[in-house]
């Protein structure tokens, strides 16, 4: 019965950390200031692997200043063209830290994490249950 205890233990710890993420992603951007930017480059590196990495470089503009950076996100191919208009998340409380908004990027990963680790759950109380589930759908398959 403590391994039972213990592996919905590691499961809720596994479960909560992507689920943490997504609330402090959708805390964060509440409170945030969201501009127009428009993309200006795209920053073409070759990472480690030799492989070819891109970073859409953009402009906006917040109380009248006009800013610039280049986005932390990576990606194997250009996501974005040049002159292309984007949304720009900007920070209130750090120094106009700002990245592309792109909710399936920030989201997509902690949410397939939670969807693999549900399946999974459901799948071992369905091996761990399975006299029991059979019996209720057949008697006779116990």
């Amino acid at each position: 019965m403590a391994s039972s205890s213990s592996d919905t233990l590691m499961f809720l710890m596994l479960l909560g950390a992507p689920i943490v993420f997504m609330v402090w992603t959708y805390a964060w951007v509440s409170k945030a200031d969201i501009v127009e930017g428009q993309i200006v480059g795209v920053e073409e590196k070759t990472d480690k692997r030799g492989r070819k990495r891109y970073r859409p470089q953009v402009v906006y503009e917040i109380n009248g200043e006009r800013l610039e950076f280049t986005s932390r996100l990576k990606t194997d191919t250009p996501e974005f063209g040049v002159g292309e208009r984007v949304k720009v998340i900007v920070s209130r409380d750090r120094e106009y830290v700002a990245t592309v908004i792109d909710l399936a990027e920030r989201y997509i990963l902690p949410i397939m994490i939670v969807v693999v680790l549900l399946v999974c759950q459901v799948l071992s109380l369905i091996y761990q249950h399975q006299e029991m589930i059979f019996s209720l759908i057949h008697p006779q398959l116990v």
